[in-house]
């Protein structure tokens, strides 16, 4: 068996069933490098030509995007701007 025959009959028991597996591991490690180190990366790892081939055909979103704001919800985030008005307090 060839390197290649062996490494696709490895993909394929990992769970690789797309029509060609070795196109899959070369898209998830486009995806790994994006997730890391950003889109431009991922285009110069992949040896695109130019960023929109990248952008258009070789990465898998596995997370959603957010704007990071959520992190302004964390409890010792929050102010309480009731507790002024438990003691009497005037603002």
């Amino acid at each position: 068996m060839s390197l290649f025959e062996d490494l696709i009959a490895w993909l394929r028991r990992k769970g690789v069933n797309a029509t060609n597996p070795l196109h899959a591991l070369r898209k998830e490690f486009g995806s790994q490098i994006n997730a890391q180190h950003r889109l431009y990366a991922a285009k110069e790892a992949l040896r695109h030509a130019d960023i929109q081939t990248t952008a258009a055909h070789c990465l898998d979103r596995k997370q959603r995007t957010t704007s990071g704001l959520g992190r302004l919800l964390l409890p010792s985030k929050v102010v309480d701007l009731t507790a002024g008005e438990a003691s009497g307090a005037k603002a």
